[in-house]
C-alpha cells in the first residue's frame, strides 16, 4: 500500500458501497483509515419515480413510505453494514441530498464533498463509475472529480444496473488508457457479501436478489476479481463514448446533466481532471 493511510468511498445511494465491497474489506484489511460518504438520501422526491411501474414492484419501500422514513431505513441499514465491517460511526458521512433533485443541489454537493477532502485529506478516492446508468451516479461521479484534491488518486467501479440488465453486470466502459484492476476474492468472502447484501439491505431486496442470481452465471467478475480503474480524465460535456445515457429518472436527459455541470467546469478553467 505504500504511503496509503487513507481513503474515502463516495457512493451516491445506502447499498452502493456493496458493489466495492472487496476493495473496502482488502483497504481495511492493509490498515487503511476508511472512511464512507453516501451523497444522496436514497429517499423519493421525485414523483415520477413513485409513479413508476418498476419501483413500484421492485422498491415498494419508496412508494409507500413518506421520504423522512426512507431516508432512515435506509441510513440505519448502510451503518449497520459499516458495523459489521468494523468502521466506526465517525467515518461515516450521510450528506443526505434530496435523491430525484439532485440537479437543484449540484453545487451544495460540491462544495460538501470539497470540506470533506480538506478535512480528511485522503491519497484515495472511490467512487460509481461515469457510465450513464443513473443520473446520480453521473452526478456522483462528476462532483468528485469537481471536489477532489490534486494530490489525490481517484477510482471509479461499476454497479449492477437495472436499468441497462444483467449484460452490463460488473462491466467498465472501455475507455483509452484505462486499465481495469482487480480485488481478488474467496468462494466464502463472496458468499458473506452476498449475504450481507439480503440481511442488511432489507429495503433493496430486489437488487440483493440480482446479486444472488448473478452470482449463478459464469462472470469475469468471479473469476478475475472485483473491478475498479484510475478515473479517466473524462469530458462531462459529452455522453463516454460508445455508451448511451439512459437514466433514472427517465425524465432526465444528459443536456440536463451538461447543464448541470458546465457551470463549476468553466469555473475551473481547464480539463475536469489531470490524473494523479
Amino acid at each position: 500500500m505504500g504511503d496509503i493511510t487513507r481513503a474515502i468511498i463516495i457512493v451516491p445511494h445506502q447499498d452502493d458501497e456493496m458493489f466495492i465491497f472487496h476493495r473496502l474489506r482488502a483497504l481495511i484489511g492493509q490498515g487503511v483509515e476508511v472512511h464512507v460518504a453516501w451523497v444522496t438520501d436514497g429517499a423519493a422526491h421525485d414523483q415520477e419515480l413513485r409513479r413508476d411501474i418498476a419501483i413500484r414492484l421492485f422498491f415498494p419501500i419508496l412508494v409507500r413510505s413518506d421520504n423522512d422514513t426512507i431516508r432512515h431505513v435506509r441510513e440505519q441499514e448502510s451503518t449497520r453494514l459499516m458495523q459489521h465491517l468494523g468502521i466506526a460511526p465517525e467515518r461515516l458521512t450521510f450528506l443526505a441530498h434530496p435523491s430525484g433533485r439532485i440537479q437543484k443541489c449540484f453545487h451544495a454537493l460540491v462544495d460538501d464533498l470539497q470540506q470533506i477532502c480538506a478535512d480528511l485529506k485522503p491519497q484515495q478516492i472511490y467512487t460509481v463509475a461515469f457510465d450513464h446508468s443513473h443520473f446520480e451516479h453521473d452526478a456522483c461521479n462528476a462532483a468528485v472529480t469537481l471536489a477532489a484534491p490534486r494530490q489525490a488518486t481517484l477510482y471509479e467501479f461499476p454497479v449492477l444496473s437495472l436499468t441497462h440488465g444483467l449484460g452490463r453486470y460488473r462491466w467498465l466502459a472501455p475507455y483509452p488508457g484505462a486499465t481495469t484492476r482487480r480485488t481478488p476474492f474467496s468462494r466464502r468472502e463472496e458468499q458473506l457479501r452476498l449475504r450481507l447484501f439480503r440481511q442488511v439491505f432489507r429495503s433493496q431486496w430486489s437488487v440483493a436478489l440480482l446479486e444472488q442470481l448473478s452470482s449463478l452465471l459464469p462472470s469475469h467478475y468471479r473469476s478475475l476479481g472485483e473491478p475498479y480503474r484510475i478515473m479517466p480524465a473524462y469530458d462531462y460535456s459529452r455522453p463516454a463514448p460508445g455508451l448511451l445515457p439512459r437514466y433514472v429518472p427517465k425524465s432526465l436527459t444528459f443536456e440536463d446533466f451538461r447543464q448541470m455541470v458546465q457551470p463549476l467546469l468553466a469555473g475551473r478553467g481547464a480539463t475536469p481532471w489531470d490524473g494523479p
